[in-house]
């Protein structure tokens, strides 16, 4: 279950770039906790998009695998040893540790060759339960000298543990650090005893464990045309409607397109795409690829699009960048198109991973389009107490916002309640041009209003990366006012955007 997060039983911390649709994944456990907390309690609330084992399925058992001395740094890095998983039949390189003492740092090493494709996670802490073990991944050159990169959790994110794919720029000897979060982020208190125990586990792309691991499509020529578009394998889900696969590759040479295919299962409603940020504190690709768009099956009509080039602008609080929510038909061809934009270099690394999915639900849907322009029609936003903190009321909503619309939604709050307020639609892939949030009282005064960026999230909240802070509420009605400045230039027809508003009580 992907979350909209909010930390803490006095304020809000976090709130994530998507805002809503539950999408539940019966294999795996809740997330509680953001990336980047390093403790604290939380409060979930259901956010869009899935989570699922995939992220973490590359940790593999660990019975059998060394427990290494303490290393130091590259120099003295211990060698992962070779496994296999006798399940799956997956191939990887491993070793087990333990941050045993607080600003721990273990260091391991691995050879690999220019152009292979591996994934690097960690394997301990499980379910995102900070009391536990919140690891954090770091790639370096063989010396140590040289950062390629750096990763806390996965995106999307599962749980504490840290998980990338990464494509290897030269032959060679690679070291990877790995550090408890509160060591990385120098938070006290530093976490460091017997209970922090871990595996690291790298496991190569070759052709043997491609065949074996499913949902993981890497880009393979020719896929540029739509008559060959490469057929995306479904990860799997015990529900009807969802459907998982990561996609990663290269655009190989400058002008290079990359299609994939994908049909989208009984019960689906919506699909979206997270992308894993790019560059040395990121995934290490050195360069965001350009444009990732969803066109119908003949290539004929654009649905969705963004630019890879803003994955790495400020996201709340850890929260992942991409597409939510694109509405979409069931048993119905869509495409996902990577190709470079135009003007962008090519740089040493460049290479894309992202999670595609489809979703079985949508926020709750505007019902009257033609009148709920007005605060008097204003439709009511149903509150539901979060389920790990009965202060919490969380609402969550959606709709279209076609050129020059204006929705209004309104909702009861309680005087010392916080109101925090996390939307998106061009964000989330949409065509919405100048997509706009007021909040206002009864007495139609305006508190508060935001015109969404391309570059970051509209998230409003007291943590230290939302885009405007919390409105302390008084007994009454407020209204949130949604509106729209027309399309934005690339023609994308989905003109979608989706909400999500709490009230914490003191």
């Amino acid at each position: 279950m992907h979350t909209f997060k909010v930390l803490g039983s006095v304020g809000v911390a976090t709130l994530f770039a998507a805002y809503g649709c539950s999408v539940t994944v019966t294999d795996t456990g809740t997330t509680s906790g953001t990336g980047g907390t390093g403790g604290g309690s939380t409060s979930t609330v259901v956010g869009p998009g899935p989570t699922s084992t995939a992220a973490g399925s590359m940790s593999s058992s660990s019975s059998g695998m060394p427990m290494p001395d303490e290393s130091t740094g590259c120099a003295d890095a211990v060698e992962l040893a070779a496994g296999m998983n006798s399940m799956s039949g997956v191939k990887y390189l491993a070793a087990k540790a333990v941050l045993a003492v607080a600003e721990d740092k273990d260091y391991f090493k691995f050879t690999a060759k220019k152009g292979d494709w591996i994934n690097l996670a960690t394997d301990g802490g499980g379910n995102g339960d900070t009391a536990i073990i919140d690891p954090v991944i770091t790639l370096f050159s063989a010396d140590g000298l040289t950062q390629f990169a750096e990763v806390d959790d996965s995106f999307p994110r599962v749980d504490t543990n840290s998980n990338f794919d990464f494509r290897v720029p030269a032959d060679g000897t690679y070291c990877v650090e790995v550090q408890e979060f509160s060591t990385w982020k120098n938070v006290e208190p530093k976490k460091g005893d017997d209970t922090l125990a871990y595996a690291l586990v790298v496991v190569p792309y070759d052709a043997d464990n491609l065949k074996v691991l499913k949902g993981r499509e890497l880009d393979k020529e020719p896929n540029n045309e739509v008559a060959a578009a490469q057929l995306m394998s479904n990860l799997g889900s015990s529900k009807a409607g969802e459907a998982f696969s990561y996609l990663f590759g290269a655009l190989e040479p400058k002008t290079d397109k990359d299609l994939f295919k994908l049909t989208t299962p009984e019960g689906t409603m919506g699909l979206g795409m997270n992308f894993a940020p790019s560059g040395v504190s990121g995934n290490g690709s050195t360069g965001n690829i350009g444009l990732v768009s969803v066109w119908n099956a003949d290539h004929s009509k654009l649905i969705a699009q963004l630019d890879y080039n803003e994955a790495t602008a400020q996201l709340s609080g850890g929260g992942e960048y991409g597409m939510s929510s694109v509405p979409v038909l069931q048993n119905t061809t869509y495409l996902f198109e990577t190709e470079r934009k135009a003007g962008t270099e090519v740089g040493s690394n460049d290479f894309y991973s992202f999670f595609a999915f489809t979703q079985d639900t949508l926020n709750p849907q505007e019902a009257n389009d033609m009148g709920n322009g007005t605060a008097a029609g204003a439709e009511v936003l149903a509150a539901m107490e979060s389920a790990s903190d009965p202060k919490v009321q969380n609402r969550f909503l959606g709709g279209s916002m076609p050129a020059m619309d204006t929705d209004f939604w309104k909702f009861e709050a309680t005087a010392g309640e916080k109101i925090i307020v996390a939307c998106s639609s061009r964000r989330a892939g949409s065509g919405v041009n100048g997509f706009a949030v007021t909040l206002l009282d009864s007495a139609s005064l305006v508190l508060q209003t935001e015109v969404e960026k391309t570059t970051a999230d509209l998230a409003w909240s007291d943590s230290d990366t939302a885009s405007m802070k919390s409105v302390l509420a008084k007994t009454g009605t407020y209204y949130v006012k949604l509106s729209g400045a027309g399309a934005v230039a690339n023609g994308a027809t989905s003109m979608h955007y989706l909400c999500g508003v709490a009230t914490i009580a003191p």
